[in-house]
Formats: C-alpha cells, sequence, structure tokens
C-alpha cells in the first residue's frame, strides 16, 4: 500500500525558509510526498535535525492508495491545483495552513477524512 504525505514543518518553517511568520494566519512549510512508509520517511526527514531543536517535520494528513503510480498521479494533482501555495521547487510548498489543508483534500481518492496527525 502506497500513502501520500503531507508534512509540515513546525513551529520554524518560517525561519527554515527564510520568510516572516506573518503570512496567512497559520503560515506553513509544506512537503507533498509519496512513501510506502510516512513515519519512517519522516523520521528520516528529522534525523538531521539537533534533538532539541523546535522545528520537525510533522505528518498532518495521509491517504492510501492501491500502488505508487496512483500515488503519484495525486500528488501531480496536488501540485498542479495547488491554489494559493507558492512551490519552492519539487516536493515543498510555502502558504497558509488551511489552504494546504484544502488542496490536499481535494485530490481524487484522497478522503477528506483523512488521518491526521498532530
Amino acid at each position: 500500500m502506497w500513502m501520500r504525505a503531507f508534512y509540515g514543518f513546525g513551529p520554524d518553517g518560517p525561519a527554515l525558509v527564510g520568510r516572516s511568520k506573518g503570512f496567512g494566519k497559520a503560515p506553513v512549510l509544506v512537503k507533498i510526498w509519496v512513501s510506502n512508509d510516512p513515519v519512517a520517511h519522516c523520521a528520516q526527514f528529522n534525523s538531521g535535525f539537533p534533538p532539541g531543536g523546535a522545528g520537525k517535520w510533522v505528518i498532518h494528513l495521509q491517504a492510501s492508495f492501491p500502488d505508487r503510480k496512483r500515488a503519484e498521479a495525486a500528488e501531480a494533482f496536488f501540485k498542479h491545483n495547488r491554489g494559493r501555495l507558492e512551490s519552492l521547487g519539487g516536493a515543498f510548498f510555502w502558504g497558509d495552513l488551511d489552504n494546504a489543508v484544502s488542496v490536499f483534500t481535494r485530490v481524487p481518492g484522497v478522503s477528506r477524512f483523512s488521518r491526521k496527525f498532530r
């Protein structure tokens, strides 16, 4: 089973990308990724940060797909329909958390009730 995960970096996302915290009501650095193990993938992202650091990647939402091809199609849909999220290149986006969640839940095959992590 392949998963498409929506990772958010917080609370230091703005500092990581050199942006102001004043963007929107909940500024967020987002990473959209296809993985067969999003939890392990998130741990790998965080392994490069100091243990005492405030900023960590967190899985906000994820959706299951029967195969990698469908998961990658969902990722492409997100990237092409990102709305007001600014692309930072590749799988990284900058914008408001509510906008990012809204785009994620509009992807075909994603339930509005996707598993939410906090």
